[in-house]
């Protein structure tokens, strides 16, 4: 029995790298499969090595986990699959997206509790299993040497589409400014790869782009690795971040701001965290709620050799062989009715185009 682990790109790396340490330090043998974005799976010249018997643990879904599913054939392996970060309750479909899978690794409590739901609601049985978010990664980072960053700074995580202008994203470089002299240190931001390489539409209202104009002596920019920033910062500011629970998870004081745009973004997960504030609020230190905590910020290390456990002990299910685009359409739409939800057909619409358009209409 081997172990194989589906990534498309970094983020999907930090999501199994835990889950690849772990078993490593158990002896298992464990192989990865770098799907680079837009390549096709039949062309990795690794996939032929899963076998009958084998455990896939994947960070990919949609189109490129309906391809795999169709290589594999008949091959009896077991699918277990895990989403690499925050899950808001208006877009719950990416969760649910993955219910084919035999066995789903949820972040935290509440996305279990509402994956439970959709499954109660449709007599399925649930595949989830709570493990924590999976991204977080407690590795050693203090012999990593930053080579872009002041010695003392706050990190300010950029995320995409807030601020949506170049008026917004000049204010919000003003607010980033004035925190830094308020609290005497530096304010570093970590750079979206979006604002490197993205298409000129979509770095003009970027951060980085602002601030060749404005040239703000306290605010620098790095491409430094998320978690090693993040670990030797005084604290951590963003709007709404999955990087926000890793820093949690590091004992570091976190700020959600409120500013700007951030409605637009995943303020769902963060209400009742107690770390929510405008940026001219902040100040050195702040306090998680417990219960809060409890419920959506949960390192996977407590839970993974109980979560290994049980899938080295489960069998396949075959959940996907009647999976369809139109059946998880019919799926959603049931869910979102039952619940009284109805501001979601435009995601749901999205989704489906998304889907159909990988190709997941002619598969799984």
């Amino acid at each position: 029995m081997k172990f194989h682990l589906i990534i498309a790109h970094d983020s999907h790396l930090k999501a199994v790298k835990p889950i690849e340490v772990y078993l490593r330090s158990k002896n298992r043998t464990v192989i990865r499969h770098n799907i680079i974005n837009n390549t096709e799976l039949d062309k990795s010249p690794s996939l032929p090595s899963i076998m009958d018997g084998d455990i896939i643990i994947s960070a990919i879904g949609g189109g490129k986990m309906n391809e795999l599913v169709k290589m594999l054939g008949g091959r009896k392996v077991l699918l277990v699959g895990l989403f690499p970060g925050i899950i808001s309750q208006s877009k719950i479909e990416d969760l649910i997206g993955k219910w084919y899978f035999d066995i789903l690794l949820v972040n935290c409590r509440r996305d279990l509790i509402l994956y439970n739901t959709f499954c109660e609601i449709h007599n399925l049985n649930s595949n989830a299993i709570l493990y924590g978010c999976s991204w977080f990664d407690d590795g050693n980072y203090s012999s990593k040497i930053l080579t872009d960053v002041p010695n003392k700074y706050f990190l300010f995580i950029e995320q995409l589409g807030i601020p949506d202008n170049k008026a917004e994203a000049n204010a919000l470089l003003a607010d980033l400014d004035a925190l830094s002299g308020r609290m005497d240190t530096k304010c570093v931001v970590k750079l979206r790869q979006s604002s490197l390489f993205g298409s000129p539409e979509q770095g003009k209202s970027s951060l980085l782009h602002c601030q060749i104009t404005n040239n703000l002596k306290n605010i620098t920019f790095s491409t430094e690795p998320m978690s090693t920033l993040i670990e030797k910062s005084k604290f951590v500011v963003s709007f709404s971040s999955s990087a926000l629970i890793e820093s949690i998870l590091l004992g570091k004081p976190t700020f959600v701001i409120t500013d700007f745009g951030s409605k637009r973004y995943f303020v769902d997960y963060f209400v009742d965290s107690g770390i929510q504030t405008f940026i001219k609020d902040i100040s050195a230190t702040n306090t998680v709620n417990n219960n809060w905590r409890e419920n959506f910020c949960i390192d996977p290390n407590r839970h993974l050799p109980e979560v290994i456990d049980r899938i080295e002990q489960s069998s396949p299910a075959h959940r996907n062989a009647n999976f369809s685009v139109w059946k998880f359409l019919q799926l959603i739409l049931r869910y979102r009715l039952i619940l009284g939800n109805f501001g979601f057909l435009q995601n749901l619409l999205k989704t489906y185009f998304r889907i159909s358009k990988r190709g997941a209409s002619k598969g799984v």
